[in-house]
């Protein structure tokens, strides 16, 4: 399991140059419009490039053939992409909790915001886990990022033609004390069904 998750931390290593620029660019932007929402939308950019990144050097080098050929089973080699991810999830916060930190964000808000990206970001990324393991990279990105392009686009239009804050409005039910409870309960339940459907098509996959 170790051995797992040093290998991909190895393998996002080959690209920390990049990483460095696209946290630099977004932390200097949020900065500049003293905005931590923007720092906030890095998370989620690079919560879905991990995942797709750690995959795509799998396939490319046949880890999936040589990793079965180990003293390890499929449900681990599944587990071990999940909690790699979600570390990197948990890492990549840390960026714009600093600098809500910086900027002078309330306590309260400040956890609030994190909850509520924390909580997106973790249904993000499991559904993309899922489309990775079971149709892989290619096919995968453009399975999660049409669903994403359309929720998105949404989005914007609620906030340009209508008075509904979407972000707002998940920001008020994560207040609420047994609803922001709930929510975290979901999310974290999808995430784990997301894990057992991937270990289920992992077990059933051929290579």
């Amino acid at each position: 399991m170790k051995g797992m998750l040093y290998k991909d931390l190895i393998n996002l290593k080959q690209q920390r140059k990049s990483w460095l620029l696209i946290i630099a660019l977004y932390a200097f932007i949020s900065v500049m419009q003293n905005n931590m929402q923007f720092s906030f939308s890095m998370v989620a950019v690079l919560s879905v490039l991990v995942p797709i990144s750690l995959c795509s050097y799998d396939e490319r080098c046949g880890w999936d053939k040589y990793v079965l050929t180990m003293p390890l089973n499929r449900v681990e080699v599944v587990l071990a992409k999940y909690l790699f991810c979600f570390a990197s999830l948990a890492v990549l916060l840390l960026l714009p909790v600093a600098l809500a930190w910086y900027l002078g964000t309330g306590l309260a808000e400040l956890c609030v915001t994190v909850a509520v990206n924390l909580l997106m970001c973790m249904l993000l990324q499991g559904v993309l886990l899922v489309s990775l393991f079971k149709f892989g990279t290619e096919k995968a990105s453009a399975v999660v990022f049409i669903p994403i392009a359309v929720v998105f686009l949404g989005v914007r239009l609620l906030q340009r033609f209508s008075t509904i804050d979407v972000y707002g409005g998940l920001q008020y039910v994560l207040s609420a004390k047994w609803l922001g409870w709930a929510a975290a309960a979901a999310a974290i339940a999808c995430y784990a069904l997301t894990f057992f459907l991937s270990c289920r098509i992992y077990a059933n996959k051929e290579f």
